[in-house]
């Protein structure tokens, strides 16, 4: 949210002693007067008139506060998304936006230090933005996910848990629960989000942190040669499965060790069952559509239909890569 009294310009990440709940530390753009001013405070979205557009934000705000890494950061975190939706089209519009905001403050200064008396400053015209359509669901997120540290509308598994039920994950929101002193096989599913190796006596050993729909946590990889088989799984963004030792350390602390890793896409191209409700002929077009973009693969999908006063199933013969958009519609 953008409003003329508090701009949400980014966020620090704090981790709390479960090691899987983020709070945000919020800093905030506050407006005086015309001018903008940097305050580190806590931002509370507030029910007041915000700016009409991009451009007045970017004449509201000094200058050389508004810099080019900071609105890059704003739109890809959605801050201007009430005033903007379109989030590429900002973020291809970075340097004429910032353009716009000086030139505007020059003409401003301008006329302020007039030996003639001054006046008021000449509007400068508002620019043109970039003609792009919006970023996918999945970019956009990944961008939230770049500038602010953690997956802020959304999480991109979130999606996938209809999809991903057959594997029986545990999210990290069940640590707790599930969790015992003594060792157990666990399965877990997330996006890589960082990794630290490091070299002992004993041999090379990691530590991956990943992101679930639930929240984010750690397991560490002691065994060399799947570091050497995962090296290129385990890049920043990908989504895995694993298979993991773990058992509960203490209140909040967990030791998670895994046994494999694979990318999530692999498990997705094995027998996957879903059953989707058609309830009109509106929804029955849409999804032959999807069903006409989606790659051949093991997936079973079965139609159920109601026909007057019965339910029929129709499993189609043809296997399909079943992706999250088609769970959308089970």
């Amino acid at each position: 949210m953008v409003s003329q009294e508090g701009v949400l310009i980014g966020w620090r990440n704090q981790m709390s002693d479960d090691g899987c709940t983020k709070t945000p530390n919020h800093y905030t753009i506050q407006q005086t007067g015309d001018t903008c001013k940097s305050d580190q405070t806590r931002y509370t979205p507030r029910m007041t008139q915000g700016f009409t557009d991009i451009f007045h934000f970017a004449e509201s705000c000094d200058a050389k506060i508004l810099n080019k890494r900071m609105l890059e950061n704003l739109v890809r975190s959605g801050a201007f998304d009430s005033i903007h939706p379109n989030r590429k089209q900002l973020f291809q519009s970075i340097e004429t936006i910032a353009r716009h905001s000086q030139l505007t403050h020059e003409e401003k200064n301008s006329s302020q230090v007039s030996l003639f008396g001054g006046g008021d400053a000449e509007e400068i015209p508002k620019p043109q933005l970039a003609n792009v359509t919006d970023w996918e669901k999945t970019e956009k997120l990944q961008n939230e996910f770049n500038a602010v540290g953690f997956y802020l509308t959304a999480h991109p598994l979130s999606s996938y848990k209809k999809l991903i039920g057959h594997l029986h994950p545990t999210y990290s929101n069940e640590f707790a629960k599930k969790l015992r002193q003594e060792k157990q096989e666990i399965r877990v599913v997330g996006i890589v989000v960082g990794k630290k190796f490091k070299i002992s006596q004993k041999g090379r050993f990691g530590f991956i942190q990943l992101s679930d729909a639930e929240g984010s946590f750690e397991i560490a990889v002691y065994n060399e040669q799947l570091i050497s088989d995962t090296r290129e799984i385990i890049e920043n963004g990908r989504k895995i499965y694993a298979i993991c030792d773990a058992r509960k350390e203490g209140e909040g602390k967990y030791r998670i060790i895994a046994n494999s890793i694979r990318p999530l896409e692999d498990e997705l191209k094995k027998n996957v069952s879903i059953d989707i409700k058609i309830e009109s002929e509106e929804q029955l077009s849409t999804l032959k559509t999807k069903l006409d973009a989606l790659e051949t693969g093991n997936g079973r999908i079965t139609i159920t239909v109601p026909v007057e006063d019965k339910t029929v199933h129709i499993r189609l013969k043809k296997r399909y890569l079943i992706t999250p958009d088609i769970i959308a519609d089970a």
